[in-house]
Protein backbone atom coordinates (compact mmCIF):
# COMPACT_ATOMS: atom_id res chain seq x y z
CA UNK A 1 0.00 0.00 0.00
CA UNK A 2 1.24 3.67 -0.81
CA UNK A 3 -0.39 7.43 -0.34
CA UNK A 4 -1.65 7.09 -4.17
CA UNK A 5 -3.99 4.22 -4.12
CA UNK A 6 -7.50 5.42 -4.57
CA UNK A 7 -10.36 3.40 -5.67
CA UNK A 8 -12.43 6.02 -7.42
CA UNK A 9 -9.98 8.71 -8.53
CA UNK A 10 -11.77 10.74 -11.32
CA UNK A 11 -10.10 10.75 -14.58
CA UNK A 12 -9.71 12.33 -17.93
CA UNK A 13 -9.14 10.81 -21.48
CA UNK A 14 -6.44 12.70 -23.86
CA UNK A 15 -6.24 12.28 -27.57
CA UNK A 16 -5.65 9.04 -28.57
CA UNK A 17 -2.92 8.17 -30.92
CA UNK A 18 0.72 6.55 -30.58
CA UNK A 19 2.28 10.38 -30.43
CA UNK A 20 -0.46 11.71 -28.26
CA UNK A 21 -0.57 9.55 -25.57
CA UNK A 22 -3.55 9.74 -23.07
CA UNK A 23 -3.98 10.60 -19.43
CA UNK A 24 -5.49 9.61 -15.77
CA UNK A 25 -5.99 13.17 -14.30
CA UNK A 26 -7.34 14.79 -11.81
CA UNK A 27 -9.59 17.45 -13.28
CA UNK A 28 -12.67 16.08 -15.11
CA UNK A 29 -15.94 13.99 -13.74
CA UNK A 30 -16.29 11.29 -10.83
CA UNK A 31 -16.51 8.76 -13.34
CA UNK A 32 -14.04 6.63 -15.00
CA UNK A 33 -13.17 6.78 -18.60
CA UNK A 34 -10.91 4.12 -19.54
CA UNK A 35 -12.55 0.41 -21.00
CA UNK A 36 -12.63 -2.10 -17.57
CA UNK A 37 -12.26 0.52 -14.83
CA UNK A 38 -9.03 1.35 -15.97
CA UNK A 39 -8.13 -1.52 -16.94
CA UNK A 40 -6.90 -0.99 -20.73
CA UNK A 41 -7.34 1.77 -23.23
CA UNK A 42 -8.07 0.67 -26.83
CA UNK A 43 -5.64 2.81 -29.06
CA UNK A 44 -8.78 2.32 -31.93
CA UNK A 45 -6.53 3.98 -35.08
CA UNK A 46 -4.70 0.46 -34.30
CA UNK A 47 -7.00 -1.68 -34.04
CA UNK A 48 -9.02 -3.94 -36.65
CA UNK A 49 -11.04 -7.02 -37.15
CA UNK A 50 -10.47 -9.97 -39.37
CA UNK A 51 -12.78 -11.84 -41.36
CA UNK A 52 -12.48 -15.47 -39.31
CA UNK A 53 -15.14 -16.27 -37.30
CA UNK A 54 -14.73 -16.64 -33.80
CA UNK A 55 -15.79 -20.60 -33.50
CA UNK A 56 -12.41 -21.06 -35.24
CA UNK A 57 -9.25 -21.38 -32.89
CA UNK A 58 -6.85 -19.17 -33.59
CA UNK A 59 -3.27 -18.08 -32.46
CA UNK A 60 -2.31 -14.47 -31.81
CA UNK A 61 1.18 -12.76 -31.09
CA UNK A 62 1.56 -10.70 -28.30
CA UNK A 63 4.16 -7.90 -28.10
CA UNK A 64 4.85 -5.40 -24.65
CA UNK A 65 6.09 -1.96 -25.84
CA UNK A 66 7.26 0.17 -23.01
CA UNK A 67 6.64 3.83 -22.21
CA UNK A 68 7.77 4.34 -18.86
CA UNK A 69 10.75 6.54 -18.79
CA UNK A 70 11.91 9.03 -16.46
CA UNK A 71 10.21 11.96 -18.90
CA UNK A 72 6.93 10.82 -19.13
CA UNK A 73 6.93 9.57 -15.06
CA UNK A 74 9.46 11.96 -13.63
CA UNK A 75 8.89 11.96 -9.59
CA UNK A 76 11.73 9.73 -8.03
CA UNK A 77 12.12 7.74 -11.54
CA UNK A 78 15.08 4.85 -10.96
CA UNK A 79 17.42 6.00 -13.55
CA UNK A 80 19.79 3.41 -13.32
CA UNK A 81 18.05 0.47 -12.51
CA UNK A 82 14.87 0.69 -14.23
CA UNK A 83 13.29 -2.43 -15.87
CA UNK A 84 10.37 -4.81 -16.47
CA UNK A 85 9.97 -8.42 -15.05
CA UNK A 86 8.83 -11.18 -17.56
CA UNK A 87 5.54 -10.78 -18.37
CA UNK A 88 2.98 -13.86 -18.05
CA UNK A 89 0.27 -13.98 -20.51
CA UNK A 90 -2.92 -16.43 -20.34
CA UNK A 91 -5.46 -17.24 -22.67
CA UNK A 92 -8.61 -17.97 -20.57
CA UNK A 93 -12.20 -18.16 -20.30
CA UNK A 94 -14.59 -16.16 -18.11
CA UNK A 95 -14.39 -18.45 -15.59
CA UNK A 96 -10.29 -17.65 -14.73
CA UNK A 97 -9.80 -13.68 -13.28
CA UNK A 98 -5.24 -13.74 -13.16
CA UNK A 99 -6.17 -10.02 -11.12
CA UNK A 100 -8.58 -7.22 -11.13
CA UNK A 101 -9.48 -3.48 -10.01
CA UNK A 102 -10.36 -4.58 -6.22
CA UNK A 103 -9.33 -7.99 -6.10
CA UNK A 104 -6.89 -9.73 -3.54
CA UNK A 105 -3.71 -11.28 -4.87
CA UNK A 106 -3.25 -14.78 -5.22
CA UNK A 107 0.33 -15.93 -4.18
CA UNK A 108 1.41 -16.26 -7.68
CA UNK A 109 0.35 -12.57 -8.57
CA UNK A 110 1.95 -10.98 -5.30
CA UNK A 111 5.02 -12.80 -5.99
CA UNK A 112 5.67 -11.23 -9.70
CA UNK A 113 4.30 -8.21 -8.48
CA UNK A 114 6.84 -7.81 -5.39
CA UNK A 115 9.96 -9.93 -6.66
CA UNK A 116 9.76 -10.28 -10.89
CA UNK A 117 9.16 -14.02 -9.96
CA UNK A 118 6.74 -15.95 -12.26
CA UNK A 119 6.95 -19.63 -11.28
CA UNK A 120 3.97 -19.21 -8.79
CA UNK A 121 1.99 -17.78 -11.07
CA UNK A 122 2.68 -19.67 -13.80
CA UNK A 123 2.19 -22.92 -11.81
CA UNK A 124 -1.48 -21.41 -10.69
CA UNK A 125 -2.21 -21.10 -14.57
CA UNK A 126 -1.22 -24.86 -14.95
CA UNK A 127 -3.65 -25.99 -12.30
CA UNK A 128 -6.22 -23.98 -13.85
CA UNK A 129 -5.63 -25.40 -17.63
CA UNK A 130 -5.76 -28.51 -16.20
CA UNK A 131 -9.54 -27.53 -15.43
CA UNK A 132 -9.74 -26.63 -18.63
CA UNK A 133 -10.39 -22.83 -17.70
CA UNK A 134 -7.47 -21.84 -19.09
CA UNK A 135 -6.21 -22.72 -22.69
CA UNK A 136 -2.59 -21.32 -23.42
CA UNK A 137 -0.02 -19.17 -21.56
CA UNK A 138 3.43 -17.78 -22.28
CA UNK A 139 5.98 -15.65 -21.17
CA UNK A 140 7.78 -12.57 -22.52
CA UNK A 141 11.04 -11.78 -21.41
CA UNK A 142 11.86 -9.01 -19.24
CA UNK A 143 13.26 -5.72 -20.00
CA UNK A 144 15.90 -3.38 -18.88
CA UNK A 145 18.28 -2.60 -17.36
CA UNK A 146 17.65 0.20 -17.83
CA UNK A 147 14.57 0.09 -20.19
CA UNK A 148 14.41 2.23 -22.88
CA UNK A 149 11.43 4.30 -24.53
CA UNK A 150 9.40 1.96 -26.83
CA UNK A 151 12.20 -0.83 -25.97
CA UNK A 152 10.24 -4.19 -26.99
CA UNK A 153 9.70 -7.63 -25.71
CA UNK A 154 7.74 -10.80 -27.07
CA UNK A 155 7.33 -14.16 -25.93
CA UNK A 156 8.57 -17.22 -28.36
CA UNK A 157 5.73 -18.17 -29.82
CA UNK A 158 2.13 -17.25 -30.15
CA UNK A 159 -0.77 -17.44 -27.91
CA UNK A 160 -3.75 -20.02 -28.51
CA UNK A 161 -7.16 -18.74 -28.17
CA UNK A 162 -10.33 -20.33 -28.81
CA UNK A 163 -14.25 -19.62 -28.51
CA UNK A 164 -14.26 -21.06 -24.79
CA UNK A 165 -11.37 -19.67 -24.00
CA UNK A 166 -11.26 -15.65 -25.76
CA UNK A 167 -10.14 -13.82 -23.09
CA UNK A 168 -6.30 -12.82 -22.55
CA UNK A 169 -4.72 -11.53 -19.57
CA UNK A 170 -1.19 -10.23 -18.89
CA UNK A 171 0.93 -9.16 -15.75
CA UNK A 172 4.41 -7.50 -15.53
CA UNK A 173 6.24 -6.15 -12.40
CA UNK A 174 7.65 -2.57 -12.91
CA UNK A 175 10.72 -2.83 -10.82
CA UNK A 176 12.22 -1.98 -8.53
CA UNK A 177 8.95 -1.23 -6.41
CA UNK A 178 7.42 -2.58 -3.78
CA UNK A 179 4.49 -4.56 -5.43
CA UNK A 180 3.97 -2.36 -8.58
CA UNK A 181 2.75 -3.80 -12.04
CA UNK A 182 1.08 -3.31 -15.56
CA UNK A 183 -0.77 -5.66 -17.58
CA UNK A 184 -4.53 -5.96 -18.15
CA UNK A 185 -7.30 -8.50 -17.23
CA UNK A 186 -10.12 -10.28 -19.37
CA UNK A 187 -9.40 -8.34 -22.82
CA UNK A 188 -11.90 -9.89 -25.33
CA UNK A 189 -9.92 -10.71 -28.54
CA UNK A 190 -13.22 -10.85 -30.68
CA UNK A 191 -16.15 -8.47 -31.44
CA UNK A 192 -19.26 -8.53 -33.35
CA UNK A 193 -18.67 -7.25 -37.25
CA UNK A 194 -21.28 -5.11 -39.40
CA UNK A 195 -22.76 -8.12 -40.62
CA UNK A 196 -23.67 -9.45 -36.75
CA UNK A 197 -20.75 -12.47 -36.62
CA UNK A 198 -18.65 -13.01 -34.05
CA UNK A 199 -14.91 -12.27 -35.50
CA UNK A 200 -11.33 -12.57 -34.04
CA UNK A 201 -9.07 -8.84 -34.14
CA UNK A 202 -6.67 -9.09 -36.86
CA UNK A 203 -4.98 -6.38 -34.52
CA UNK A 204 -5.58 -5.23 -30.70
CA UNK A 205 -3.43 -2.44 -29.41
CA UNK A 206 -3.98 -1.31 -25.87
CA UNK A 207 -2.35 1.01 -23.35
CA UNK A 208 -1.97 -0.05 -19.94
CA UNK A 209 -1.24 1.61 -16.73
CA UNK A 210 0.61 1.64 -13.05
CA UNK A 211 -0.54 -0.79 -10.94
CA UNK A 212 -0.72 -1.25 -7.25
CA UNK A 213 -1.00 -5.03 -5.82
CA UNK A 214 -1.96 -4.40 -2.60
CA UNK A 215 0.53 -6.39 -0.68
CA UNK A 216 3.71 -4.62 0.50
CA UNK A 217 3.83 -0.97 1.81
CA UNK A 218 6.30 1.26 0.42
CA UNK A 219 5.36 4.66 -1.54
CA UNK A 220 8.90 4.68 -3.23
CA UNK A 221 10.94 2.73 -6.18
CA UNK A 222 11.78 0.19 -3.49
CA UNK A 223 12.28 -3.47 -2.59
CA UNK A 224 11.57 -5.50 0.54
CA UNK A 225 9.15 -3.13 2.44
CA UNK A 226 6.81 -4.77 5.21
CA UNK A 227 4.40 -7.10 3.84
CA UNK A 228 0.88 -4.89 4.11
CA UNK A 229 -1.19 -6.98 6.20
CA UNK A 230 -4.01 -8.55 5.66
CA UNK A 231 -3.89 -7.93 1.80
CA UNK A 232 -5.44 -4.76 0.30
CA UNK A 233 -7.15 -4.76 -2.96
CA UNK A 234 -5.65 -4.14 -6.24
CA UNK A 235 -5.94 -0.50 -7.60
CA UNK A 236 -4.48 1.74 -9.74
CA UNK A 237 -2.57 5.22 -9.76
CA UNK A 238 -3.91 7.73 -9.98
CA UNK A 239 -3.03 11.89 -9.70
CA UNK A 240 -3.59 13.44 -6.83
CA UNK A 241 -2.93 17.05 -5.86
CA UNK A 242 1.32 17.04 -6.16
CA UNK A 243 3.35 16.11 -8.64
CA UNK A 244 5.66 14.92 -5.98
CA UNK A 245 4.51 11.14 -6.47
CA UNK A 246 5.72 8.02 -8.41
CA UNK A 247 4.17 7.85 -12.14
CA UNK A 248 2.57 11.77 -12.13
CA UNK A 249 3.25 14.36 -14.60
CA UNK A 250 2.04 17.73 -15.38
CA UNK A 251 0.30 18.39 -18.92
CA UNK A 252 1.10 21.56 -20.98
CA UNK A 253 -1.44 23.04 -19.36
CA UNK A 254 -0.11 22.57 -15.44
CA UNK A 255 -3.10 19.96 -15.25
CA UNK A 256 -1.68 16.37 -13.16
CA UNK A 257 -2.20 13.50 -14.95
CA UNK A 258 -1.12 9.56 -14.90
CA UNK A 259 0.31 8.46 -18.61
CA UNK A 260 0.22 5.09 -19.37
CA UNK A 261 3.72 2.54 -18.73
CA UNK A 262 3.06 0.48 -21.58
CA UNK A 263 1.30 -0.54 -24.86
CA UNK A 264 0.32 -4.21 -25.30
CA UNK A 265 -0.02 -5.46 -29.09
CA UNK A 266 -2.30 -8.76 -30.08
CA UNK A 267 -2.05 -9.73 -33.43
CA UNK A 268 -3.72 -12.61 -35.49
CA UNK A 269 -1.88 -15.45 -37.05
CA UNK A 270 -2.85 -18.19 -38.54
CA UNK A 271 -4.11 -21.37 -36.44
CA UNK A 272 -1.22 -24.65 -35.82
CA UNK A 273 -1.71 -27.86 -35.48
CA UNK A 274 -1.09 -27.08 -32.21
CA UNK A 275 -3.40 -25.06 -31.12
CA UNK A 276 -6.29 -27.36 -32.85
CA UNK A 277 -5.42 -29.87 -30.80
CA UNK A 278 -5.01 -27.77 -27.96
CA UNK A 279 -8.70 -26.41 -28.61
CA UNK A 280 -10.07 -30.34 -29.34
CA UNK A 281 -8.65 -31.54 -26.13
CA UNK A 282 -10.40 -28.48 -24.17
CA UNK A 283 -13.56 -28.61 -25.72
CA UNK A 284 -14.11 -31.99 -25.18
CA UNK A 285 -13.55 -32.32 -21.66
CA UNK A 286 -15.90 -29.77 -20.95
CA UNK A 287 -19.15 -31.67 -20.32
CA UNK A 288 -21.30 -30.65 -17.52
CA UNK A 289 -21.75 -33.67 -15.41
CA UNK A 290 -24.44 -32.99 -13.15
CA UNK A 291 -28.40 -32.88 -13.86
CA UNK A 292 -28.92 -31.27 -10.78
CA UNK A 293 -27.31 -30.07 -7.05
CA UNK A 294 -27.68 -28.63 -4.32
CA UNK A 295 -26.66 -24.92 -3.02
CA UNK A 296 -27.12 -22.81 -0.09
CA UNK A 297 -28.73 -19.34 -0.67
CA UNK A 298 -30.41 -16.74 1.91
CA UNK A 299 -34.22 -16.21 0.88
CA UNK A 300 -35.66 -13.23 3.04
CA UNK A 301 -32.43 -13.18 5.18
CA UNK A 302 -32.76 -16.83 6.28
CA UNK A 303 -30.38 -19.35 4.95
CA UNK A 304 -32.22 -22.60 2.77
CA UNK A 305 -31.20 -24.95 0.64
CA UNK A 306 -31.93 -24.92 -3.45
CA UNK A 307 -32.19 -27.37 -6.09
CA UNK A 308 -30.39 -25.82 -8.77
CA UNK A 309 -29.42 -27.58 -12.50
CA UNK A 310 -26.25 -26.11 -14.14
CA UNK A 311 -28.19 -23.49 -17.00
CA UNK A 312 -30.57 -22.55 -14.38
CA UNK A 313 -28.16 -21.23 -11.84
CA UNK A 314 -25.40 -19.84 -13.76
CA UNK A 315 -27.94 -17.64 -16.00
CA UNK A 316 -27.16 -15.27 -13.79
CA UNK A 317 -24.40 -13.65 -11.99
CA UNK A 318 -22.62 -16.68 -13.61
CA UNK A 319 -19.13 -15.04 -12.24
CA UNK A 320 -20.13 -15.35 -8.94
CA UNK A 321 -22.54 -18.24 -9.21
CA UNK A 322 -19.95 -20.62 -10.88
CA UNK A 323 -17.71 -20.39 -7.71
CA UNK A 324 -20.41 -21.15 -5.14
CA UNK A 325 -20.13 -24.49 -3.29
CA UNK A 326 -22.16 -27.60 -3.78
CA UNK A 327 -24.24 -29.50 -0.68
CA UNK A 328 -25.54 -32.54 0.10
CA UNK A 329 -29.05 -33.00 1.23
CA UNK A 330 -28.11 -32.69 4.69
CA UNK A 331 -26.57 -28.88 3.84
CA UNK A 332 -22.66 -30.50 4.38
CA UNK A 333 -20.22 -28.73 1.68
CA UNK A 334 -19.51 -31.28 -0.83
CA UNK A 335 -15.83 -30.09 -1.39
CA UNK A 336 -16.87 -29.48 -5.32
CA UNK A 337 -17.73 -25.95 -6.94
CA UNK A 338 -20.38 -24.86 -9.40
CA UNK A 339 -18.03 -24.94 -12.25
CA UNK A 340 -16.80 -28.15 -11.45
CA UNK A 341 -20.30 -29.72 -12.34
CA UNK A 342 -20.98 -27.33 -14.78
CA UNK A 343 -18.08 -26.79 -16.85
CA UNK A 344 -19.35 -25.89 -20.13
CA UNK A 345 -21.90 -23.99 -19.31
CA UNK A 346 -19.34 -21.70 -17.15
CA UNK A 347 -17.39 -21.04 -20.16
CA UNK A 348 -19.92 -20.30 -22.01
CA UNK A 349 -21.25 -17.36 -20.00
Amino acid sequence: MHFLRASASAIQLAASGLDQVPAASSTTSTSRSLLQNFNYEEIEPETSLSRTLKNQPVTFTATFTNLWTEDRHPFSFPSSNAHWSPMVIASHSDAYSMWCDGCTATSGLESIAETGGTSTLRNEISAEQGEKIVLDQKTAPGLGTPVGFRDESSPDGSLCVDEDHPLVSAISMIAPSPDWFSGLYNLPLWKENSDGDDVWYNKFQAYVYAWDAGTEEGDSYSLGNAATSPKEGMLPFMAGNTADEVFVSENSSGDLHVLPVGIITFELQESTPECTSMSDASTFALVDTAQSFVVRIRRKGAPMLKIASCKGWVSKRPNKRCGKKTRDESGKPTGTRVRDLCPRTCMSK
